[in-house]
């Protein structure tokens, strides 16, 4: 038989997945351990998560700093005897300041777990913040601070914020040179002391058997633990304005548009969610086809729909020519009128929904993929049916759901809009 390579081959969505279920265990201090035992590679990630972020810092940036040093250096070892260590053993470890929680997560080959849980521990316990690394890593953010500012792209993305939530608010806040310059080592000694090690969760994955786990159990137990404060309720006070600086010597205008959006426990997230796929999700997005294919004017814009723990917002992100900047707005605006008085073409609609389904599929492949997908459901309060379901869910979606969507939560009258070139 001879294949006929004009025509595709037929092809099927599932309408359902079945995830392995993670359940909690408890190590003997009492902290909460996610374990998924699945792959056959001899690695595990192990994971620890405080409460720590910027939302609950006693002094902004502090978190960041705190945790960016954590492999610096130790009561017992300096930092190149620690990375010497990680290095013999073929190990990585990853330190993540965030908005909401701060991660520390080691890989490590099961055979060396034995060998790197004590250091893993080490540094989460008896980091020392050495004066000299303190300085070197002061320096580099300084560095950061100031090439960023001249980063069209990363001046954007930082008004935005400010301007969305508020230079006082956790989430629009940044870190400046004055800052940077305002620490010293007893100020990461008290807080890594009193406020950062809290509410830890410990998240397991890769092959994890029983004693791989009570191995781990035996070290992270030996965690301290700090006592949760009391933080503080910040409002968003989220006004829609248009915001333009502009730099004289700028080529390209960096734009960001975006507005609050519902959480992923509301009825109407699956919704929203081919909506944005629709939108500018994906490369064959109308936004996509538009303002690159058609328009010319820009090599590519996406649209984004962003969660943290107390915040939800959709975010368009695109850098253009400075002489397209106001007509690339009015394109957008033009985009969400069009999704809200014209029904989407059947075919249109169903290829972003069949990229949904196989992007979805092709992100639970894994082990750390799928403890990814945990995290995210942990997080937002919600179960395994929003993932169970999501095929089906998605499937259901049609133009007049769309539609309505698009009137109900992309209005351009409450976007906020920043132009910086």
């Amino acid at each position: 038989m001879v294949l006929d390579r004009t025509q595709a081959p037929p092809f099927q969505l599932p309408d359902k997945v079945a995830l392995q279920h993670i359940s909690p265990r408890y190590l003997k201090n009492g902290t909460p351990a996610y374990v998924l035992n699945q792959g056959d590679q001899s690695i595990i990630k192990v994971e620890i998560s405080f409460k720590s972020g910027a939302w609950y810092e006693s002094k902004q940036g502090i978190a960041f700093f705190v945790t960016k040093m954590l492999t610096e250096g130790t009561n017992k070892r300096t930092s190149t005897e620690i990375n010497d260590i990680l290095d013999h053993y073929g190990a990585y470890l990853e330190t993540i300041p965030g908005l909401d929680n701060t991660t520390v997560s080691l890989y490590v080959l099961n055979k060396h777990l034995d060998k790197l849980l004590p250091l893993f521990v080490e540094m989460i316990n008896e980091s020392n913040f050495p004066e000299a690394e303190l300085e070197t890593l002061k320096s580099i953010k300084k560095q950061e601070i100031r090439i960023n500012r001249e980063k069209n792209s990363m001046e954007a993305g930082k008004v935005f914020r400010e301007k969305f939530f508020g230079t006082d608010h956790p989430y629009g806040r940044f870190i400046s040179e004055e800052i940077v310059d305002s620490y010293h080592r007893e100020d990461l000694l008290a807080y890594f002391t009193e406020g950062y090690r809290v509410s830890p969760e410990v998240f397991l994955c890769g092959k994890v058997s029983e004693e791989d786990f009570q191995l781990i159990d035996q070290y992270l137990s030996q965690i301290a633990i700090s006592e949760l404060k009391t933080s503080v309720n910040y409002e968003n006070t989220f006004t829609p304005s248009a915001y333009y600086q502009e730099k004289a010597q700028a080529v390209q205008t960096s734009i960001r548009v975006g507005l609050p959006i519902i959480n992923r426990s509301h009825s109407d997230y699956m919704a929203l969610s081919v909506l944005n796929e629709l939108f500018g999700g994906y490369f064959g997005s109308r936004l996509m086809k538009n303002i690159r294919e058609e328009k010319g004017y820009t090599y590519g814009i996406h649209s984004s729909l962003l969660h943290l723990q107390n915040a939800s917002y959709l975010i368009i992100g695109t850098d253009v020519k400075k002489e397209h900047a106001q007509a690339t707005i009015n394109e957008i605006h033009a985009e969400i009128k069009k999704l809200q008085t014209e029904l989407v073409p059947s075919l249109e609609l169903e290829t972003a929904k069949n990229y949904m389904i196989g992007h979805f599929l092709s992100e639970i492949n894994t082990s750390f993929h799928l403890m990814d997908k945990f995290k995210t459901i942990h997080h937002a309060g919600l179960g395994y049916d929003f993932y169970e379901g999501m095929i089906a869910r998605i499937k259901a979606v049609n133009a007049d759901i769309l539609q309505e969507t698009a009137k109900k939560y992309l209005k351009t009258e409450e976007l906020l809009q920043v132009m910086i070139g």
